[in-house]
């Protein structure tokens, strides 16, 4: 049991560290999204949060798993020569990677202008530009991340997110426009750039020594294409919005996005922990305990939120983005059930990664957004935004249930999964009934009824299904220590 505590402190500790910074990315865009909104026009606002996406989007496809290939291959390494000939052999792969990027949008400028920069030029170039100093930046943060450099890895988080906040208040001060925005950011990242360099310097090495570039781009490969695909459906999601209704409507759902987006900053700071703790603890032989309690820790909080989000998302919008995106309050329920899908199923691909399988994990993917174009077209279509929200949570569900299927095949079959799927059903009927609910009665009567749903949800979770785990884990130490005995 004392191994089992000291593993899960292990955890929250790397969580409230590396986790916790590393979502500060995404709680600086959920911290100026009121501000941000309230000063833009909902299909200003809309075109702005498509334009980060779009830039999001070129970062994965340049980095292209590399960041994953670093963290893997540099676990091998014994030596600080023999780490930093990994770090910058894939420094050199993702060089690569944008020039060919950086080629293909050059030589078809007028096509990606219109799909993805709204017919504007000028938002095109500098946005283009955004990407060499935004990659060598992210890098820096992952090199620091897998060395454990944690003054250099804060510094570096931290600047990059208060570029996003100097550039937010400085438009809405000065009354500027998208463009204005993302030239005070591209400054910032300019000099975040050089001081990157200066910190991340002494991990690069001119030297490659013998590791082969093959290893690094075969492991990196399957991550890329997940991640691409992954960052592409919400880009498709957009395109659809925009393409079939208008692009106030791409505005009400980018508000819905931000409030789900609550999910999304506790999850990831959650995996950046999650990942290198499971990594290391695998092989421990109450494995199976500590990752089966630290999944219902977390599917029970996640799903606390869902209900949470779910029900309020009316108050929340109108708190944080003003009435005039009030309409975008029932998509909220969908998507962060979605998520909350996506999430789980993080927990119970580990064994993907264990078994270093990773181009299983491609299958799950294809099914995700091969479900996810089908949904998004027939659902579109008949139930306008509520539609493409919808899509979000169906087109989870198919590739989380084939990539926990692989995990067990390649790795353990250790998981207690029937307890998560008991809360994720009591989490959809519990919020759409609020949902549905909240249409027909007063918001105090919402308000009321959302809090004792909570509080019930919050009492069986503990009684029934938490409380339960850590008795049978003492019984189960008990029998250890007399068997031992």
């Amino acid at each position: 049991m004392q191994e089992l505590r000291n593993n899960l402190k292990f955890l929250l500790k790397d969580f409230i560290f590396y986790g916790l910074i590393t979502s500060l990315n995404k709680l600086s865009v959920l911290i100026t999204f009121p501000f941000l909104a309230r000063y833009f026009s909902v299909a200003d606002y809309g075109k702005l949060d498509f334009l980060l996406s779009v830039i999001n989007f070129l970062i994965v496809v340049t980095v292209f798993g590399q960041d994953s290939a670093v963290g893997r291959f540099i676990q091998d390494q014994k030596t600080f020569i023999g780490k930093k000939k990994i770090i910058s052999k894939s420094l050199f792969i993702q060089l690569i990677s944008l020039l060919i990027l950086g080629i293909i949008f050059l030589f078809s400028k007028n096509y990606m202008t219109t799909l993805f920069f709204f017919e504007n030029t000028a938002l095109f170039y500098i946005i283009i530009l955004q990407i060499p100093l935004l990659l060598f930046i992210t890098a820096s943060e992952n090199i620091f991340k897998w060395t454990f450099s944690r003054k250099q890895f804060f510094i570096v988080s931290v600047l990059n997110v208060s570029i996003f906040f100097i550039a937010t208040f400085f438009v809405i001060f000065y009354q500027k426009k998208i463009f204005d925005f993302f030239l005070i950011i591209i400054v910032g990242q300019f000099l975040l750039f050089l001081i990157s360099f200066l910190l991340v310097k002494k991990f690069i090495s001119f030297s490659l020594g013998n590791f082969s570039f093959a290893e690094l781009i075969k492991y990196g490969l399957p991550f890329g294409l997940i991640c691409t695909i992954s960052i592409a459906v919400p880009i498709i999601e957009r395109i659809f919005v925009k393409s079939i209704m208008s692009v106030h409507q791409l505005g009400l759902y980018a508000v819905a996005i931000k409030v789900s987006m609550c999910l999304a900053v506790l999850a990831q700071a959650f995996q950046t922990a999650w990942g290198p703790f499971s990594l290391n603890r695998y092989k421990n032989n109450n494995s199976k305990e500590v990752f089966n309690l630290t999944l219902l820790i977390f599917s029970c909080f996640i799903c606390f939120l869902v209900i949470f989000l779910s029900g309020f998302a009316k108050y929340i919008i109108l708190l944080l983005a003003s009435e005039k995106y009030t309409n975008a309050y029932i998509l909220v329920f969908p998507i962060c059930f979605g998520y909350a899908i996506q999430f789980i199923g993080w927990i119970f691909e580990i064994g993907i990664h264990i078994s270093k399988k990773t181009y299983l994990m491609l299958y799950g993917y294809f099914i995700y957004i091969l479900t996810s174009i089908i949904s998004l077209i027939f659902l579109s279509k008949s139930f306008g935004l509520v539609g493409v929200a919808c899509s979000v949570f169906i087109a989870f569900i198919p590739k989380v249930v084939l990539d926990t299927i692989i995990s067990v095949k390649v790795w353990r079959d250790i998981w207690e999964w029937e307890k998560v799927l008991l809360v994720l059903i009591c989490t959809f009927f519990i919020s759409l009934s609020l949902v549905i609910i909240s249409q027909y009665i007063s918001d105090i009567y919402l308000i009321l009824i959302t809090t004792i749903s909570l509080i019930i949800f919050f009492t069986v979770c503990y009684i029934k299904i938490f409380k339960e785990s850590l008795i049978s884990e003492k019984k189960l130490w008990s029998e250890f220590t007399i068997h031992k005995k």
